[in-house]
This record gives structure tokens, C-alpha cells and sequence, in this order.
């Protein structure tokens, strides 16, 4: 294996390559640990650290190597990207420049990657505006269910989990005198 790896390092092609990567992924991990300016941090992590009902937010920080949990600026990954090649593949057959394009070859090809990646920068800002509201409005919600009184004119917008830990309680509180009869 020791060998295998030394010769992979001996053609300048492939050393390079592999260093490239070994810089892409050091890259990521620093920037999967600096958060998006603007966001409470501490509210988050409040939220995130509940672990009773988060498991998309648990299979999505599995998926960003971590960035969820610290609201990264990382945290899209390649998303962005992914949706903006998508929505250009969709659109070749629809749009004729397009399909001219694509039947044009390799410089053709080219010239769709390159609309891949300005599609890729406004659809990265709409996804982080996106993630950060909702997130936003789940930190919102968790906080809210515990801050509202028990008659609070919203609880009927609540889930049935805190309705009923609500009803639970509201009969905690009730006299004990009244379910005893003598």
C-alpha cells in the first residue's frame, strides 16, 4: 500500500490532483466551523442540542460533515450547484440556444457548464436565505412553545406534542381535592 502511494506521487499529474483534494477537504473543514454572520448562535445550538424530534437536521449535519450543527456558511455543500445543473439540463430541451449548445460539442458544453455556474450564485443566496428563515422560524417556535402561557390565543397553532404537555400541565395544576371524593 506504502508503494502504491509513493507511486502515485512520483507521476506530477496525480500528485497533483491528490494534493488538490487533500486541500479542498482542509479547506471545508475550516469553513464548515465559522458560522453565518447574523445568526444567534447560541439559540441555535440550544435547538440543535435538544436531539428529540431533529431528525432531518441530524441527517443533514451527517451529510455536511457538521456544518448544520454549527449553522456553517458551509452548510449548502454542493446543493447550489446540483440545482443549478439540474434546472439547465431541464431547460436544453425547452430553450433552442440550448440544444444548439449541447450539440455543439465540447465548446458547447463549456458554455453550458459556465451557466451552470452563474445559475449556482443566485440559487446558493435564495438556498441560504432559505435555511437561515427557516431555522430562524424553528428556533422561533421552540422557544415560543415554552415562553407562551398555557391559554395564549396561538395555542391553537401549536403541535400536539406540546398540547398536550400543555394539557398534562394544566391538570398538574388543578386542585387534588377535586378528583378525591370523602
Amino acid at each position: 500500500m506504502i508503494e502504491s502511494v509513493r507511486a502515485a506521487f512520483t507521476l506530477p499529474d496525480l500528485r497533483r490532483r491528490i494534493l488538490y483534494t487533500i486541500g479542498m477537504l482542509i479547506i471545508y473543514r475550516l469553513l464548515a466551523n465559522i458560522p453565518v454572520p447574523g445568526v444567534d448562535l447560541q439559540a441555535w445550538l440550544l435547538f440543535t442540542s435538544q436531539r428529540t424530534g431533529n431528525s432531518v437536521v441530524d441527517f443533514l449535519d451527517l451529510l455536511s460533515g457538521g456544518a448544520v450543527s454549527n449553522f456553517s456558511v458551509m452548510a449548502m455543500g454542493v446543493y447550489p450547484y446540483i440545482t443549478a445543473s439540474i434546472i439547465i439540463q431541464l431547460l436544453t430541451p425547452i430553450i433552442p440556444q440550448f440544444e444548439e449548445l449541447q450539440s455543439e460539442g465540447e465548446s458547447g458544453r463549456n458554455k453550458l457548464n459556465r451557466y451552470t455556474y452563474y445559475l449556482t450564485v443566485p440559487l446558493a443566496f435564495l438556498q441560504a436565505t432559505g435555511f437561515e428563515f427557516q431555522a430562524l422560524i424553528q428556533v422561533l417556535n421552540y422557544l415560543l412553545r415554552w415562553a407562551l402561557p398555557f391559554e395564549a390565543p396561538l395555542r391553537q397553532f401549536m403541535d400536539t406534542e406540546v398540547e398536550s404537555e400543555c394539557k398534562l400541565l394544566a391538570a398538574l395544576k388543578e386542585p387534588k381535592s377535586r378528583g378525591r371524593s370523602a
